[in-house]
């Protein structure tokens, strides 16, 4: 498929931010197939010309693309297309094991708010300038302690079939979330996260940031999560595929 350099040109009479402009519609043209899975994208540089942007903007356009999971980058080698199971390891289960306060498990929401879209949202989620995203906060639940937060953003409309559990093997309206980038670290609690937890502001916290994607590879739900580092425990089995030898 040739590319239309045209499409792809920011327009600096729109006020979302040219590198937001520049990496949405080079992600739509990834997805409308421009560049398939492996294919090499042009550099920094070479895109800056083509699309005449300044370096800056095409770097930042870029960055963002890889924060989603889009492209790869390879020192020395360039920039790559990724495919779904591109680099990545099978996750054949990933649990949470709770090991703090027992007795029943629960989820409770807390918030649900309609806002418009930030500018990272309107790229995340591939909507237009003033397009609106529900934002909903929920707390988890161990006997009367409260284990974690979790804040989901989606876009305006688009609804999970299964609105009690926040987790990546939900269907959004039909569209079921076929792929999820998930990001952990630890981090010091914030105010207002120390305060829903009944932590210390500062207190040393598991945080996972997910975003779950359709087929179309267009992200449906972004979700950040923080939970009490004593209570949890993560257990991880990696499946690669299996190595053989011609003889």
């Amino acid at each position: 498929m040739r590319v239309n350099w045209h499409d792809i040109q920011p327009d600096p009479r729109i006020a979302t931010p040219l590198y937001v402009q520049m990496a949405t519609r080079l992600a739509d043209a990834i997805r409308r197939g421009a560049w398939r899975s492996g294919d090499a994208l042009p550099s920094e540089r070479l895109l800056a010309e083509a699309l005449n942007v300044s370096r800056v903007t095409s770097r930042k356009a870029m960055s963002l693309l890889a924060q989603q999971g889009l492209i790869r980058r390879t020192q020395g080698a360039g920039t790559f297309v990724r495919s779904p199971d591109d680099g990545v390891a099978r996750v054949a289960g990933l649990t949470m094991l709770t090991r703090g306060p027992s007795g029943l498990r629960s989820t409770r929401e807390v918030s649900r708010t309609i806002r418009a879209a930030s500018t990272d949202e309107l790229f995340q989620f591939g909507v237009s300038p003033g397009a609106e995203v529900v934002q909903v906060e929920r707390v988890r639940i161990a006997g009367a302690t409260v284990i974690g937060v979790e804040r989901t953003t989606r876009p305006l409309g688009i609804e999970p079939d299964s609105p009690d559990s926040p987790h990546a093997t939900l269907s959004y309206g039909g569209a079921p979330v076929v792929r999820a980038l998930e990001h952990f670290r630890a981090v010091a609690a914030p105010p207002t996260v120390a305060v829903q937890l009944d932590v210390a502001t500062g207190t040393a916290l598991l945080q996972i940031t997910r975003t779950g994607y359709s087929a179309s590879q267009c992200a449906v739900e972004v979700t950040q999560m923080y939970y009490r580092s004593e209570c949890y425990d993560l257990v991880a089995e990696w499946r690669g595929q299996p190595v053989t030898h011609e003889t």
